[in-house]
């Protein structure tokens, strides 16, 4: 049939369903895939038939039934982070036993292993580690301070970890620059909108930093394209893929002061 004509594709699908139920069987038709005109042509069979045509809210993990209104999720979703993390595989060490050379000097391994080791630490439930296999890349690194050196899964939840370093190379034998803080903090919007194309809701970036640097920049760069809300409540949060949360961690105790290290992500 024509997928872009979504009366066709309402005929052919009634008459499906009416060959597939049966009487009473259920049938379930997935209306998420193929083009606009057939996902339309998909939903009005379904209702023409008395069906449910349904909806899920990632952000608030509930079921919109056009019929029956909103029902919460019981649990989680599993999710097959290998297809979402597209650039990232599994972690099981430390990063900095797989980051060497050149690659150590453009993003901060050391603030990303002190953030992942207390996030996984103080998580309830299982948590997923994902690391950006282009540290490995002999030229690929270059660009790693515009993505997420790690990513912690949390059920269907992920955190990215962000970590641009204050000096760095533009060509992978070139010498170490400094980093102005108008660059980090592009860095670390770079960082958050890959996260975002990648999970949109169910993701929120964490730009970790060192104590004294300054980040004001980052934090004016946040406001001016997030725009968050003026009663936005503080802290590690889902729901705001455009609002990275800026971390300041000492390395000496891995501690941070907004306590963000120490949030149970798996319950959020």
């Amino acid at each position: 049939m024509d997928g872009y004509d979504s009366g066709a594709v309402q005929r052919a699908v009634q008459e499906w369903i009416a060959r597939e139920r049966e009487g009473d069987q259920p049938v379930v038709v997935d209306i998420t895939t193929g083009t606009k005109a057939m996902s339309l042509g998909l939903a009005r069979a379904a209702r023409h038939g008395g069906a449910c045509a349904t909806y899920q809210l990632p952000r608030d993990r509930a079921v919109v039934c056009l019929t029956h209104g909103r029902r919460e999720l019981e649990g989680r979703a599993r999710i097959d982070w290998s297809l979402v993390l597209s650039g990232y595989a599994p972690l099981t060490v430390p990063l900095a036993e797989v980051v060497t050379g050149p690659a150590r000097d453009q993003v901060d391994v050391e603030l990303l292993d002190l953030a992942a080791t207390a996030l996984g630490a103080a998580a309830s439930g299982t948590t997923g580690v994902w690391w950006d296999v282009s540290l490995a890349d002999e030229e690929g690194f270059l660009t790693a301070q515009e993505r997420p050196g790690l990513v912690l899964t949390f059920d269907d939840r992920a955190v990215g970890l962000a970590a641009p370093a204050r000096r760095r190379r533009r060509t992978a034998d070139g010498p170490l620059r400094d980093v102005s803080p108008g660059a980090w903090a592009q860095s670390v919007f770079a960082a958050t909108t890959h996260l975002n194309v990648r999970c949109d809701v169910a993701g929120t970036v964490v730009a970790l930093t060192r104590p004294g640097r300054d980040v004001s920049r980052a934090g004016e760069l946040v406001d001016w394209i997030a725009q968050p809300a003026p009663d936005r409540a503080p802290g590690l949060r889902f729901g705001d893929p455009l609002y990275p949360l800026v971390v300041e961690v000492d390395p000496e105790n891995g501690a941070d002061s907004s306590g963000t290290l120490t949030t149970d992500a798996s319950r959020l």
